[in-house]
C-alpha cells in the first residue's frame, strides 16, 4: 500500500460488511500496515449519494457584484422543488 509519509507498506486489506440492508447500512474496506497494525485507509462502501441530486451554480460565470449578492442557481438531476434548471445526463435523462 503506497503512503505519502512512509513510502510503500505492506498492508492487510479486511472488509467489514455490518448491515447492507438496514436504514443506516454500513460496510467499510480497511487497510492495515502488516508491520505495526497502524490503519493505513478505510474506505466507506456504501454511496450514500442522493436518489435525486442538487447543486448550487454560476450559470455563466461568477458576477462580481460589490453588493455581496450570491448569483448562483440551483439545478437538479430530476424536477423538484427550488430548482432553476433540470438538466439530464444521458442514462438518466431529465
Amino acid at each position: 500500500m503506497p503512503t505519502a509519509d512512509r513510502g510503500p507498506r505492506a498492508a492487510w486489506e479486511v472488509v467489514l460488511g455490518a448491515d447492507t440492508t438496514g436504514a443506516d447500512p454500513a460496510a467499510y474496506s480497511t487497510y492495515v500496515d502488516a508491520r505495526d497494525g497502524a490503519v493505513l485507509v478505510r474506505e466507506d462502501l456504501i454511496d450514500h449519494a442522493a436518489d435525486h441530486p442538487s447543486w448550487e451554480v454560476f450559470p455563466n460565470s461568477p458576477r462580481v457584484d460589490r453588493s455581496s449578492v450570491d448569483t448562483r442557481k440551483r439545478w437538479c438531476a430530476v424536477p423538484a422543488r427550488g430548482c432553476a434548471e433540470v438538466v439530464g445526463v444521458p442514462g438518466h435523462p431529465a
